[in-house]
């Protein structure tokens, strides 16, 4: 069984390899993570079997829009893959968002991440319905100049 509790400053270099490990989410560095878990104890989730993650959410409420929970990343290790922790790790997370008066998740799925645009389809208990999809930000170019 999947134990889901607050993500704790020493979850933060496990749950870096399991996100480097993942390869398909972006690498922060191992600070940006432990930066998160100590600032946003409150919407950030490790889902555990034993000693070490099964998976992970990382979210925070935008300054501006305490009543929204955005979720900055969410990964699950790839021996866990399948067993519905995603769903539980966000179940969890919005249950706990909905008791303290939150009303709204946001998302940045990209398109070609299937199990990512899966699993903020389906509906869940806490959110009720299915979520709705909108582009946030459309093609975007960054450019690196040199002086």
């Amino acid at each position: 069984m999947v134990n889901v509790r607050p993500a704790r400053v020493d979850d933060a270099a496990a749950v870096w390899r399991l996100v480097r490990e993942t390869g398909v989410l972006d690498v922060n560095s191992p600070y940006a993570y432990l930066m998160a878990f100590r600032h946003f104890a409150g919407t950030c989730l490790v889902a555990e079997r034993g000693t070490s993650p099964d998976g992970f959410v990382l979210a925070f409420c935008p300054p501006a829009r305490p009543d929204t929970v955005f979720v900055w990343q969410i990964g699950v290790a790839k021996n866990a893959q399948g067993r519905g922790v995603g769903g539980k790790l966000l179940d969890t997370l919005t249950d706990r968002f909905a008791k303290q008066s939150g009303r709204y998740l946001e998302a940045t799925v990209t398109p070609s991440n299937e199990a990512s645009q899966k699993l903020f389809s389906r509906p869940g208990p806490a959110i009720g319905h299915a979520v709705p999809r909108e582009p946030l930000l459309r093609r975007v170019g960054i450019s690196r100049r040199r002086p």
